[in-house]
């Protein structure tokens, strides 16, 4: 089971290797491009040390089902959020955590408008019917 696992992981990122090198993404670069609300129960924290891998962090006492990532502004008055993308479904229990690639994040970043260029978790939906929203 560990080797299927391990091999299943390995395929999946020489997959989206090569989807990334086919497409041209470039990599995300420039200051830090997300920000997590204190009170998030769902936290974006980088996997590797250049942040191109990044884990979805369920610190709450329930499964997630949906989440919802919005563009962020950080000024003197606090975090504005100017925009908020789609619902996106996650299947993600208490305590886990959910790996992905930090290109996949960019076509969110170039949705977002130029003065709010950082992503945040900004709506979590759970498995009880519940919702955080900042």
């Amino acid at each position: 089971m560990q080797v299927q696992r391990k091999l299943f992981l390995a395929v999946s990122c020489l997959l989206l290797v090569l989807t990334v090198i086919a497409r041209g993404q470039r990599p995300i670069s420039g200051p830090q491009w997300w920000y997590n609300f204190p009170s998030s129960p769902l936290t974006l924290q980088p996997s590797n040390a250049d942040a191109s891998y990044m884990d979805l962090n369920n610190l709450s006492g329930d499964a997630i089902t949906t989440f919802r990532l919005g563009c962020i502004t950080i000024t003197a008055d606090g975090v504005l959020v100017p925009a908020k993308l789609e619902l996106r479904d996650l299947n993600l229990k208490q305590g886990a955590a959910w790996f992905q690639s930090a290109f996949s994040y960019r076509a969110d970043l170039d949705r977002c408008p130029a003065t709010a260029k950082r992503l945040a978790v900004v709506e979590v939906h759970f498995s009880d019917g519940g919702v955080w929203t900042k």
